[in-house]
């Protein structure tokens, strides 16, 4: 089966967690806009294509408590009056319902009525997309559950009940982790048990424009143009009008993509705020004091070559829950899955969701054995190479036992980056990010080189200098360096490193890559000692191939070059690489 996913210090007692602390502007959402057509009455119509086991099937539009929207609805149960613990899925970004009826009969054979609805502005749901905010998707997502916790043909067990999804939808299982108590409109208690937030982002700001720091904010790194793109015209109904679209997003893209990013300017200020602030469970007092601090179990999963939202916006959320209790109940898978370069081989991404089913079983049903608390890394194989677990999956008590040692190189030389924005001419187009918007499945294909205008530094080492049997990388190298900016224009600049695995038939694949913005402004940056953590990977590297690091102001059309121009010199290189 098929799916699409700085510092703080928390401090915590044995009942709380303390919230990440940062100030947020106002939020900014549309709602009420398009609500649907007076004609429509919200209702379902139940109906099953046969005898058991065909499930009974319930269709039709409900309205959201918030705004009356009408939401286009479909849910699934067995046909007996058994009662059903409720699992719900969310699409991903661009799809519908519908993309999620391949697990309805899945679910329904192990006993659970499932939900899935177009999430607003989507599929044949009214309203305005406001991109999983806290405050309106959020909303519906309570109302739909509990809209058809009350639908008496379906005998949900309202005190059970999971949300999961991928991509846009992982971000609507982080938002049912906000409120796991509430009622339903005649006051029915509803109770969520555990989310399964897959391929989704824990930090939007962070995500979309990375600057290689702790801090996800400051400074403003490059967007990730390619996806930001790719995503934006793939959810659009109608281009180039996209009337699911607010103006406010409108206004917020056309922003994005002709300006140098910036937290100075008030649209700036206002983009964050609306990402960071009400998009993303990292800044969210309400998780933090309320689930997490009663200890929501969690199932999580992220892919190593997920280019739009890396490992990194998973470790954030482990790391965080683990400070809170070691033994917290989560549940970490990490392999080739998510969104491109991600493969997502069939093979791989059932295993995944098998286990996401034995876990909604244990925490919904108590049912088989309990899920191991534990961290689960795949090896990332080459596209032909078959998905094996036994051979190809590591489990590790915690993520900081995955890498058992480390190995470092130095390398000596200099050399000189020179970057001109005028150079660039265009960003070309970059159609990988384009297989599916709606939900990314399996991709055969290789992902086109990125466009690297002007000086690139290489460094290259064999992997028998490393290690005389090869090596296994486990985990994120780090590249540090020095750089001395040489230009006195050179006031904000990106580096870029990208680490590459060359086999002796001259074969370059793409082990990792990573990020860095270095903002002077308004000052000259002078020379400053830089880390670059990449985003990681579990990849065996033969005695025969040769690791190749490359160090640029370019990661184009990936990562939006910057405007501004500069002239670099590159010293001191150290490639810091975890193995096991």
């Amino acid at each position: 089966m098929r799916f699409l996913l700085g510092a703080f210090i928390l401090i915590t007692t044995v009942a709380q967690a303390a919230s990440p602390q940062r100030t947020f502007g106002p939020d900014t959402t549309s709602t009420g806009v398009n609500t649907g057509p007076p004609t429509l009455q919200p209702g379902l119509t139940c109906s099953a294509a046969g005898p058991a086991p065909e499930p009974l099937t319930c269709t039709g539009h409900l309205a959201s408590d918030l705004d009356g929207t009408m939401l286009d609805v479909t849910a699934w149960a067995p046909q007996d009056t058994l009662p059903h613990p409720l699992a719900v899925a969310i699409h991903g970004w661009g799809g519908s319902k519908n993309s999620n009826n391949k697990y309805a009969r899945q679910m329904t054979d192990a006993g659970f009525a499932f939900l899935s609805y177009s999430t607003r502005g989507f599929g044949d749901s009214y309203g305005e997309v406001n991109l999983a905010d806290v405050n309106v998707e959020g909303a519906d997502l309570r109302s739909m559950i509990g809209q058809v916790a009350e639908q008496s043909e379906l005998h949900v067990d309202a005190a059970n009940v999971a949300v999961f999804g991928a991509s846009y939808g992982g971000a609507h299982a982080f938002l049912a982790a906000l409120r796991t108590s509430f009622t339903s409109p005649h006051g029915q208690n509803i109770v969520i048990r555990t989310v399964a937030p897959l391929a989704t982002w824990s930090e939007l700001t962070g995500a979309l424009r990375p600057n290689g720091q702790g801090d996800p904010i400051e400074p403003a790194g490059g967007f990730k143009f390619s996806f930001v793109e790719g995503l934006y015209f793939g959810g659009c109904k109608d281009t180039p009008v996209c009337t699911n679209y607010p103006n406010y997003l409108k206004i917020w893209n056309a922003w994005i993509t002709t300006t140098e990013p910036s937290n100075a300017t008030a649209i700036d200020r206002q983009i964050v705020d609306g990402f960071s602030g009400y998009r993303s469970i990292y800044w969210q007092s309400e998780f933090w004091n309320g689930a997490a601090a009663a200890r929501l179990p969690i199932f999580m999963a992220q892919g190593w070559t997920d280019d739009l939202f890396p490992v990194g916006e998973t470790l954030r959320m482990y790391n965080a829950l683990k400070s809170i209790d070691r033994n917290y109940p989560i549940a970490l898978y990490l392999g080739d899955v998510g969104h491109p370069r991600a493969r997502n081989k069939p093979e791989e991404v059932e295993f995944v969701i098998d286990q996401l089913l034995d876990w909604l079983k244990w925490y919904l049903k108590n049912e088989g054995t309990q899920p191991s608390l534990d961290v689960q890394a795949a090896i990332t194989g080459s596209k032909d190479a078959p998905f094996i677990p036994e051979d190809d999956v590591i489990r590790v008590p915690a993520y900081d036992q995955l890498a058992t040692g480390s190995i470092e190189r130095s390398f000596s030389d200099t050399q000189l980056l020179t970057f001109n924005p005028a150079s660039i001419g265009g960003v070309p187009w970059d159609p990988f990010v384009m297989l599916a918007a709606e939900e990314l499945a399996f991709n055969p294909n290789d992902v086109p080189s990125d466009f690297v205008p002007g000086d690139v530094a290489v460094y290259e080492v064999p992997v028998s200098a490393l290690a005389s049997q090869g090596l296994l990388i486990a985990g994120q190298p780090i590249v540090t360096m020095k750089i001395k900016q040489l230009s006195p224009t050179g006031v904000r600049e990106q580096i870029n490193v990208r680490l590459f695995d060359v086999k002796p038939d001259a074969t370059k694949t793409l082990i990792t890559r990573g990020t860095y913005t270095i903002d002077g402004t308004p000052r000259w940056i002078g020379t400053e000692k830089i880390a670059v953590t990449t985003y990681g990977n579990v990849w065996r590297a033969e005695a025969t191939d040769i690791p190749r690091l490359e160090i640029s102001n370019v990661d184009s059309p990936y990562i939006a070059p910057s405007k501004i121009p500069s002239v670099t010199e590159v010293s001191k290189v150290t490639l810091t690489i975890p193995v096991r």
